[in-house]
């Protein structure tokens, strides 16, 4: 079972909360699949985020995953202004997913060409926590 604390939606910084898949881990990962894994919630939190991560940098062409909180996850300015970016603030109350990868494109499509060079998340996901962290006052 993943500690509650690990998930939380509510501000701050978990395991949950601060991922991204460029960044390389030096830590040890126990193996925590099968009926025999004996893994404490810490170890299984760890496998499950590095076997996301995998799937992730194995699947997609050049593949990135940011999972972060983010108050502001557009630039606000300059020739990108209105669209996505992969830093997070860590602020705020809701997570982020971010998604991005590496398309394909025929040679002579310029603008296609463009846009897949632009290193910018292609999809991205806000997730609401637990509705209590919504709640608002009467």
């Amino acid at each position: 079972m993943v500690p509650s604390a690990t998930i939380s939606a509510s501000e701050g910084i978990t395991s949950f909360s601060a991922l991204d898949t460029s960044v390389t881990s030096t830590a040890n990962i126990t193996e925590c699949k099968g009926t025999s894994a004996a893994c404490t919630p810490a170890q299984l939190t760890a496998y499950m985020l590095n076997e996301w991560k995998n799937q992730v940098t194995t699947n997609l062409p050049a593949g990135r995953a940011v999972v972060c909180r983010d108050s502001a996850p557009k630039d606000t300015s300059g020739a990108g202004a209105g669209l996505y970016h992969w830093t997070c603030d860590n602020q705020g109350d809701m997570l982020m997913i971010k998604l991005g990868w590496s398309a394909k494109t025929a040679k002579n499509d310029k603008l296609m060409q463009a846009i897949a060079e632009d290193d910018r998340p292609r999809i991205v996901i806000t997730i609401f926590g637990n509705q209590k962290d919504f709640v608002v006052a009467p």
